[in-house]
């Protein structure tokens, strides 16, 4: 049950003539998919509920599914969907739930103005209202790279998290993510359209080594790394000279853009809730690329925070780097 205005998604297990019904509750520009066709009959629907709409309309059929696919990805798609409903409740929405045989009581909940109208500020939004579902790949699968990972899913991006030590060692961390997120190595997670590095900056050329990528190719990389040296309590900055911590770790990675953002939070105010009665807590971000720069904003945005541009890795990386004013500032912007 969709929650505020009309559905983006529709998902009809029945088809024939409760297709109608379900494609006229349709938003603009949504999305129809029929799967199962209970009723053994052809989806059933008028012109004038599809005309001029831009309705995309997806799906398969009992017998599709049946005879075109092995019984070992039969078996694959059964667990994964078992998964899915156990394990990612907090990846859907619901305002209520009827039995089968209500269903035209849910319709018209569905149809009903208003509904929704008291969902929380702070709740996340709904993945589907992500622009893009993207593959992001963790070098490092520590307290920051966790809390990163755990916004992403919530958005219904996909995560493949990694380590030094192998898939098995990430695997309990990765099943308390849920079934978007994935173990594997770093040579693996690199492969990723955009890649999170978020190891101790002693592990940096260890984790880039495994990465084993000569060429990023302008793929996008989020730095957030910070150039402590040392061992706590006794923690220092590297001694770097007049080279920003953040054009230290470009020079590592060529042919990436790279983008530093969250290494000025704690992990503790990565993983809570960003959305506050007051505002939502800043990720400051700096990168050399406003393409990048762009995207990693809108990302962060989708997480709930308030992605705020500081300007290229030179100058915005020295404002956010240890010692830096922006290090270890967390702030709200009130929307």
């Amino acid at each position: 049950m969709a929650l505020g205005g009309r559905p983006r998604v529709v998902l009809d297990a029945v088809g024939w003539a409760l297709a109608t019904q379900l494609i006229g509750l349709l938003e603009n520009g949504g999305t129809f998919i029929a799967y199962g066709l209970l009723s053994g009959e052809p989806l059933l629907s008028s012109t004038t509920a599809v005309i001029g709409r831009e309705l995309r309309i997806r799906g398969v059929s009992v017998g599709q599914w049946a005879h075109g696919r092995t019984p070992e990805l039969q078996a694959s798609d059964v667990e994964f969907a078992v998964k899915l409903a156990r394990k990612a409740p907090e990846l859907f929405d619901v305002a209520a739930t009827y039995d089968l045989t209500d269903f035209q009581e849910a319709l018209a909940e569905v149809g009903r103005p208003g509904k929704g109208r008291n969902r929380p500020a702070h709740h996340a939004s709904h993945p589907c209202e992500s622009k893009r579902v993207m593959r992001i790949g963790m070098l490092g699968a520590g307290q920051v790279a966790q809390a990163v990972a755990r916004h992403a899913v919530a958005a219904g991006h996909q995560v493949a998290l990694s380590n030094c030590r192998g898939p098995a060692f990430i695997a309990s961390v990765v099943d308390r993510l849920g079934p978007l997120a994935s173990a594997g190595t770093p040579a693996e997670a690199a492969q990723a359209e955009l890649v999170l590095l978020a190891v101790w900056w002693t592990d940096v050329p260890d984790a880039l080594a495994a990465a084993g990528v000569k060429d990023w190719q302008g793929r996008i990389v989020i730095d957030a790394t910070n150039q402590f040296v040392g061992n706590p309590p006794n923690l220092q900055a590297a001694d770097l000279g007049d080279v920003p911590g953040s054009e230290h770790i470009a020079s590592m990675l060529p042919g990436a853009r790279v983008v530093k953002a969250f290494n000025t939070l704690y992990a503790a105010y990565i993983a809570a809730d960003p959305r506050h009665p007051a505002g939502r807590q800043i990720v400051f971000l700096a990168g050399d690329d406003s393409e990048a720069n762009r995207r990693v904003a809108t990302l962060v945005e989708e997480f709930g925070f308030a992605a705020v541009n500081i300007g290229g890795l030179r100058e915005g990386g020295r404002l956010m780097q240890l010692g830096g004013p922006l290090s270890g500032l967390h702030a709200l912007k009130q929307d």
